[in-house]
């Protein structure tokens, strides 16, 4: 008749949807599964007149999958609109699955329930690349996060050689004069206190060079730079005493 041929025309039309579609009856069992859906010809078979939870039982997926698909299912008959969700899975032949699926309830024309229309979209591919580029932020952020500490490390590192001595660690002539002008320019203020500049020198320092060798020098400067540091961390401390 006209109206079986149109009914498998559209059946037959459904079935080549690269989308997957299922049609569920008022009491949530399958009237309809699309070749995308199920690509097995046998369980496409099977699933007619079955519901989720037979399904997911005969398919041994994990039940939390049946929980979240019913409630879904349940949500958007008792608020009458589409509910999309996303739902992964493990398939023997694929692996790990992503879809995005859709519920959409369809009313006739008193208002009950005639069917709901069950869609979906694979979208493993976006996830999985969703999902590298996310791990690739992270790792990107990680190293601009590394290299920004190391450059404010060797910052510091360059704004202190720059104004202290190599061999015993004291500020250097570059600070001295610094700290000097700035000393003359408060003291120049009125209410300002005036300033001092205290000379320390090593007698006979040249003849250690001339007889022991600049590394001995060395030594003894780095020695004195050690006593000065003691000196003024001990004065530094019986004054806040």
């Amino acid at each position: 008749t006209l109206q079986s041929s149109r009914h498998h025309f559209y059946e037959s039309l459904l079935h080549v949807l690269p989308a997957s579609l299922v049609i569920l009856n008022p009491q949530g069992q399958y009237v309809f599964c699309n070749e995308a859906a199920i690509r097995n010809p046998e369980i496409r078979a099977w699933i007619i007149g079955k519901t989720d939870e037979e399904y997911v039982t005969y398919r041994g997926f994990d039940r939390a999958m049946l929980a979240q698909r019913q409630a879904h299912y349940r949500q958007a008959v008792q608020e009458r609109r589409s509910v999309t969700f996303e739902e992964v899975f493990d398939s023997a032949e694929r692996g790990r699955v992503v879809q995005a699926r859709t519920y959409t309830p369809v009313y006739d024309d008193t208002g009950e329930l005639s069917m709901v229309l069950g869609y979906g979209l694979e979208i493993t591919e976006l996830r999985a690349a969703q999902e590298a580029l996310q791990t690739l932020n992270s790792e990107l952020e990680a190293r601009v996060t590394a290299r920004t500490a190391q450059l404010e490390a060797a910052n510091r590192q360059i704004q202190h050689d720059a104004f202290h001595d190599a061999l015993t660690g004291l500020p250097n002539r570059a600070l001295f004069t610094d700290r000097l002008e700035q000393a003359i320019s408060r003291s120049r203020q009125v209410g300002h206190p005036t300033y001092a500049v205290l000379l320390l020198d090593t007698d006979r320092f040249k003849a250690v060079n001339d007889t022991l060798g600049h590394a001995s020098g060395d030594r003894v400067i780095e020695a004195f730079g050690t006593f000065i540091r003691s000196a003024g961390e001990h004065r530094l401390i019986a004054g806040r005493i």
